[in-house]
């Protein structure tokens, strides 16, 4: 429920009693994941001067100081972060930008929109605190979402399970993954359950006109989970 958005169906979830374990079910390529990538969203609003557009050099552009604080993030030492089932330890995604209203004003505002990914290894308050970094005064920070990263132990039981039941229905050990995005394995991760994030499809394609599973991989997940259950 809500799994879209806020994730409030397992955050208000009660786990019964006895439950230690949990296969989340998420576009993983039928790749285990026993790990997942905390997320910071947030916007940052620079403030500049207007001008003439005719006359730049009267004026401060908002948009061109923002571009210029984002690439000095881009550049911070938590980007070459690196993590065993994390190709890349800490990504960023620049989804919006907001700023002037005509060619011929320089643009007194700016307001950028992004989200930051990274690894376990990395906290919240290091990611902040980059970003804090990064964007020079005068600038309005406003953190929209926070997540921690994290990651269960590999020899855990339902891991383990999982493995086996993968093992017996597609005849192959498939390596380990990491999950970039966040799940509802947060949730349950907080409560005390460890979960893995499993499952068919890509997440590439997730979110896009393109969405789509293939059916031979709906097929394997479907023989996985039955092994699963039965086990």
């Amino acid at each position: 429920m809500d799994e879209e958005l806020l994730g409030r169906g397992s955050e208000a979830l009660e786990v019964p009693e006895g439950i230690v374990g949990a296969v989340v079910l998420e576009p993983t390529g039928l790749y285990p994941c026993p790990a997942e990538a905390g997320t910071l969203e947030v916007r940052v609003t620079v403030s500049g001067r207007a001008a003439h557009g005719t006359t730049p050099w009267a004026g401060d552009n908002a948009i061109l100081k923002a571009l210029e604080d984002f690439r000095r993030f881009l550049a911070h030492p938590i980007f070459s972060h690196r993590h065993p089932l994390f190709p890349r330890g800490a990504w960023v995604n620049l989804g919006r930008i907001e700023g002037g209203y005509d060619p011929m004003v320089v643009p007194a505002s700016c307001a950028i929109h992004f989200d930051v990914g990274f690894a376990p290894g990395l906290s919240p308050v290091e990611v902040l605190g980059a970003v804090r970094k990064a964007f020079t005064d005068p600038a309005v920070l406003e953190v929209l979402d926070v997540s921690p990263p994290w990651e269960i132990p590999h020899d855990a039981p339902i891991l383990r399970r999982l493995q086996r039941a993968i093992r017996e229905a597609l005849g192959e050990e498939l390596p380990l993954g990491g999950m970039p995005s966040w799940t509802d394995a947060a949730n349950l991760f907080a409560k005390g359950v460890n979960p893995v994030v499993f499952g068919a499809g890509s997440l590439e394609v997730a979110h896009t006109p393109h969405e789509a599973i293939p059916l031979r991989e709906l097929e394997s997940l479907a023989r996985v989970l039955l092994n699963l259950l039965e086990d």
